[in-house]
């Protein structure tokens, strides 16, 4: 009884012994991590294109890397096809983990036609055995044209004119003899001037097509060079031939003076031209692309600051500066309505005598993003009957007018201009510093001789006149009359011929 007894706590022991040996809570065993190599490939397909008989392509490479953790064995392989050469192999011998290596293969064919097959890189990798399929395509010895171009462009030729003459460019990069046929062009306005493709030309060799645009009011702006040839895979190479024309210039806004002036240039092949265009007169200044449009091969437009009046003549030349045609254009005198608190008054303006003058008070005529239309609401500060009306750079104050700061810096006198201060003419005013006109002008209310320009010994010298009233507009004149007859006062603040009531001036705008 008492061995029982004790022999089942010994037992128990010897067991719990065997289970903390196993990896049981007694114990720290860890269970044996499996091992094996894994073959990965960078690619599993190679495409050799098309390879001539009797000729070997180049070589592509098939990388292989273990991705497992014991070395790789790769056993013999082969392709299922021979055409499919294997080269260079450096998978000969056992990969290590995250080793690679490399297999070469380039293709011979030995038949025409496409050839495919199957490389199989059997080994001990975990898995179903590596495939990489193969494919080419093997064809005849054969010439090869190669024309350097697809297409002949001539630029614009005027009607009556030739082109000078453009080559072409043929190479035979086949292996066999390229033979040239008889070289055509589908209208006699391109002529074929040189040919010495009229004998074989052996592989790598070269021969030139020349061809010239003779162009008459008939013929067509496009046309095709057809080359026939004993190359098999393209029998008849085509060249695109083209020319450019110019069919007119025409002004799409109305031109005015101080805005910009649109005009489009329509015609075909105008892309390759490399538009621009300019005007000798400086009146269209700034040309450019019209912004907003995009040029096509039948139209361009352009825009240019309009800054002078009279005729312009535009000229449309080529990226070389080459003139391809002129239009004319006509720019009306610009024209200002001074509207007042005594009526309007209507003034033709010369930019062709007092160009820098003009465009000065159409700057304060539109004024700037901050001081929009800068005449509006001030008043004539001077007024004396029987010699001038003046304005444009004062407004009411409390003790008399206050001055507006200018928006711009003085400019340059124009009094030598050969304009003179005849009775309704408009004047800038300045002070006893020549070049110190702002924005301030007169317009005069009768002859005033004694402020014309009389010679260059005297300086400064005489008063700019910028435009008139027309002659026959008694409605202006009417206005200048009922303002230069207004009652006047010299004011708290020291000004002298002010208006006892404010004549004020609502507004400049352009009209014409």
């Amino acid at each position: 009884m008492r061995l029982t007894r004790f022999t089942l706590p010994l037992l128990s022991v010897t067991f719990l012994t065997a289970l903390t040996g196993c990896g049981g809570s007694g114990g720290g065993g860890t269970p044996q991590a499996t091992t094996a190599p894994l073959l990965s490939l960078d690619k599993t397909a190679l495409s050799f294109g098309p390879t001539m008989l009797g000729s070997s392509s180049a070589d592509q490479i098939i990388q292989v890397t273990n991705t497992g953790n014991a070395d790789l064995h790769i056993s013999a392989f082969t392709a299922t096809n021979p055409a499919f050469v294997i080269g260079a192999n450096t998978c000969a011998s056992a990969i290590p983990p995250a080793g690679t290596c490399a297999i070469a293969m380039h293709y011979v064919p030995t038949g025409v036609g496409t050839n495919t097959a199957t490389l199989s890189l059997p080994s001990d990798a975990t898995g179903a055995t590596a495939l990489v399929s193969l494919s080419g395509t093997a064809i005849n010895p054969a010439p090869v044209l190669n024309a350097n171009t697809t297409a002949l462009s001539f630029g614009y030729i005027p009607i009556s004119t030739s082109s000078a003459d453009k080559t072409i460019q043929i190479s035979n990069t086949g292996q066999l003899a390229l033979n040239v046929g008889l070289v055509s062009s589908s209208d006699p306005s391109f002529a074929i001037t040189g040919n010495t493709c009229t004998t074989p030309i052996a592989p790598t060799g070269v021969c030139t097509l020349t061809v010239r645009y003779n162009r008459t009011a008939t013929s067509p702006l496009t046309a095709t060079l057809s080359i026939p040839s004993n190359d098999p895979q393209t029998p008849n190479t085509t060249i695109g031939l083209n020319a450019a024309t110019i069919t007119g210039i025409q002004a799409t806004s109305a031109l005015n003076y101080y805005h910009y002036g649109m005009f489009m240039v329509t015609g075909q092949g105008l892309l390759g031209l490399g538009l621009t265009i300019s005007d000798s007169t400086g009146k269209c200044t700034s040309p450019s692309v019209q912004t907003g449009t995009t040029p096509t091969d039948t139209n361009v437009s352009f825009q240019c600051a309009v800054l002078g009046s009279g005729s312009i003549t535009l000229n449309v030349k080529d990226a070389t500066g080459t003139v391809l045609t002129t239009q004319a254009f006509t720019i009306p005198e610009p024209k200002v309505r001074i509207a007042t608190s005594k009526g309007n008054i209507d003034l033709q303006l010369n930019p062709t005598s007092a160009p820098i003058t003009v465009q000065n008070f159409f700057g304060y005529v539109y004024g700037t993003a901050a001081s929009p239309n800068f005449y509006a609401n001030t008043i004539f500060h001077r007024v004396i009957s029987n010699f001038m009306i003046q304005g444009g750079g004062f407004t009411t104050g409390v003790t008399g007018p206050v001055q507006k700061a200018p928006l711009f810096n003085p400019i340059t006198l124009e009094s030598n201009n050969g304009l003179k201060n005849l009775r309704g003419t408009i004047a800038m005013a300045r002070t006893n510093v020549a070049n110190s006109a702002t924005s301030q002008f007169f317009i005069n209310h009768i002859n005033n001789t004694s402020l014309d320009y009389t010679s260059a010994v005297t300086t400064p010298n005489g008063y700019a006149v910028f435009g008139t009233i027309l002659a026959g507009d008694t409605a202006s004149f009417a206005t200048l009359d009922a303002i230069a007859a207004v009652a006047t006062q010299t004011t708290a603040n020291g000004y002298a011929n002010v208006p006892v009531t404010d004549v004020t001036i609502t507004s400049v705008t352009q009209t014409q």
